[in-house]
């Protein structure tokens, strides 16, 4: 309950953590790189989030080709947060045909229905 204080309407956002769960799992996605989400944001998903689905923690900043090869290296998805991206890391995140998402949001439910959208969009 402690944890769920720290972000407004916690019952709500339970349930958009639920359903980004059901949604990445409906498509697949069991190991998804996060970049660039804040400390806060990753632990009500660690915790919210269907226990099938993996997170793995890159920290944010701009991507270049490097970058880009190591968020997708095991990754069936990746979620980048407000994260720049030189042109050789989109073409890089577009042709390894790994589902991938980008979001400027900057509050978690406004990320959560983002990333709802983005994976029923593909």
């Amino acid at each position: 309950a402690a944890e769920r204080a720290e972000v407004p309407g916690g019952a709500q956002l339970e349930k958009l953590v639920k359903r980004v769960g059901e949604q990445c799992l409906l498509s697949g996605l069991r190991r998804i790189t996060l970049v660039g989400v804040p400390p806060l944001w990753h632990r009500l998903l660690t915790v919210g989030l269907d226990p099938r689905v993996e997170l793995r923690v890159a920290h944010g900043g701009p991507r270049g080709p490097e970058q880009a090869r190591a968020d997708l290296d095991g990754s069936d998805g990746v979620v980048l947060l407000n994260v720049e991206a030189s042109e050789a890391a989109n073409e890089i995140y577009v042709e390894s045909g790994v589902w991938s998402h980008r979001s400027t949001a900057s509050d978690f439910s406004s990320f959560l229905d983002g990333w709802v959208v983005g994976l029923r969009e593909d």
